[in-house]
């Protein structure tokens, strides 16, 4: 009966241990009715909900798209002006808002731009593709010059012309050459002024000096052309250095003088050119 008793205690302690033991575990997992979880417990969520969850939290960690650009993309063959150039001054003024690409094959100018940049960026293209009137051939020649310096020339044309002119010239001294080069029309013009300048200097040399010696016939009425030579050098050749000849054929008297000391000698001449006075009986 004592060994009856001690085995019922002992079943009946064991299935109480068991039965608090199944209660614990199943309470964590999910509260009574009525009870509140505690504190800092993670809550249990179901599976429709866990999936809104994870929606939402990708959506808030995920940057918003940026705004999409209409971008428009012409094609321009030109006629006149090379592609290529005409790209380069597109990229300098429009910058990076324009997206351009060349077909040399074809001298086309594929344009990338917004739809509202794209018309004033045609107008430029247009005027920009224009036909060039042709250059005319640059050329160099020499100009040799006879009574002038070349230097004098050179420094006549620097003052004339200023530091932007067409026509470049350098000055040769050794040759006395002065040497143009720029296009032919302006090098012709310049040609024709230094020619010019060269032609006056020539004959500005060859003119004798205003009050320079030269000789001066002074046909004689009365007087006899050899004596008053002789004459007038005794009294003012030897010391003026004037020189008198006397021309029988023609009763001429050549006299080298300056034009004044000629105006002085013929007031001399006149009064000596007189006919003879009789003797007086």
């Amino acid at each position: 009966m004592p060994k009856v008793t001690f085995v019922v205690v002992v079943c009946a302690a064991w299935c109480s241990v068991v039965s608090a033991w199944g209660q614990s575990v199943c309470g964590a997992r999910q509260p009574e009715a009525g009870t509140a979880e505690p504190a800092g417990a993670p809550a249990a969520l179901a599976p429709a909900n866990a999936e809104e969850h994870l929606q939402s939290s990708a959506s808030a960690e995920s940057p918003s798209p940026a705004p999409v650009v209409e971008i428009a993309i012409e094609t321009v063959q030109l006629s006149y002006a090379r592609a290529d150039d005409v790209a380069k001054i597109l990229s300098t003024i429009v910058g990076d808002d324009l997206r351009l690409a060349v077909d040399e094959r074809t001298n086309t100018l594929v344009i990338a731009i917004a739809p509202d940049k794209y018309p004033p960026i045609a107008r430029l293209v247009q005027r920009l593709d224009v036909h060039a009137e042709p250059e005319i051939g640059f050329i160099v020649t020499p100009v040799r010059l006879h009574a002038v310096s070349a230097e004098v020339v050179e420094s006549k044309l620097a003052h004339l012309l200023g530091k932007a002119a067409a026509v470049r010239f350098i000055a040769d001294h050794e040759t006395n050459t002065l040497w143009l080069a720029g296009t032919q029309d302006r090098v012709a013009s310049v040609r024709q002024t230094v020619c010019d300048m060269d032609t006056l200097a020539e004959a500005a040399r060859a003119k004798p000096p205003a009050n320079a010696r030269r000789l001066v016939l002074h046909p004689l009425k009365h007087a006899d052309a050899i004596r008053l030579a002789s004459v007038l050098t005794s009294a003012l050749g030897s010391s003026r250095g004037i020189r008198f000849a006397g021309d029988p054929a023609s009763q001429t008297l050549i006299v080298y003088a300056s034009p004044s000391e000629d105006a002085e000698l013929t007031t001399l001449i006149d009064r000596l050119d007189v006919p003879p006075r009789e003797a007086a009986q």
